[in-house]
């Protein structure tokens, strides 16, 4: 009964140490996975924020060539008055 049980635990030891490999691979591969998400994201985000600074200044460009055809339409107006 002894020797059995022995092999008993031996075989389960055997099928723990399987799983752990298989647990540990799982593992691997979901951190892997999960890495390439986080580097996409990264990558969206530094690409949006590219194109906000982009926005921006098209927006302070837009804001000074407005500014500036107001002051010539109200000089010249001023000049006509």
């Amino acid at each position: 009964m002894k020797n059995r049980t022995i092999e008993e635990l031996k075989s389960e030891l055997v099928s723990c140490r399987e799983e752990i490999k298989h647990l540990q691979s799982k593992y691997d591969s979901e951190i892997v996975e999960a890495r390439k998400e986080l580097d996409f994201i990264k990558e969206q985000l530094e690409a949006q924020g590219i194109m906000l600074s982009d926005a921006i200044d098209y927006a302070n460009a837009l804001e000074k060539e407005l500014n500036t055809l107001k002051k010539e339409f109200f000089s010249k107006s001023q000049e006509k008055a």
